[in-house]
């Protein structure tokens, strides 16, 4: 009988040692997936919370945008209106200008004609008395 239960205290023995194997096998997979369930859901977190961050900066830098292409739509048509200005003042002092020279000339025209018929007219009196006397 001494000996049934030294077998059988060996076979508890061996079968308590073989459960505790299983055992730890199973824990051991158990928190593998635990630990690949909690890395997926901490990478669909991220994830997630990185389009949602993503999504509130664009939306709260949407105002600063448009500021930003008003402000820039309303350099430029100041711009456009100051070089429209310039380009008028640079017109009619161009303008201006040509006028002056025009009148310049045509009174330096005016003066060479009267010089001409001036000298004309001279010739043609002296040819006149040679004419006469003759």
């Amino acid at each position: 009988m001494n000996s049934k239960l030294k077998h059988a205290d060996l076979n508890n023995k061996q079968n308590l040692l073989e459960a505790e194997s299983r055992f730890n096998q199973e824990l051991k997979k158990s928190r593998d997936l635990w630990s690949e369930q909690e890395k997926e859901k901490r990478e669909q977190f991220i994830a997630t919370k990185t389009k949602e961050i993503k999504e509130l900066t664009i939306k709260g830098l949407e105002p600063e945008l448009q500021r930003m292409m008003r402000k820039s739509k309303e350099d430029l048509g100041q711009k456009e209106k100051e070089f429209n200005d310039l380009l008028k003042k640079e017109k009619e002092l161009l303008m201006n200008s040509f006028d002056q020279k025009l009148h310049e000339q045509k009174l330096t025209l005016l003066a060479t004609k009267d010089t001409d018929i001036t000298h004309e007219r001279e010739s043609l009196s002296v040819k006149l008395k040679e004419n006469w006397e003759l």
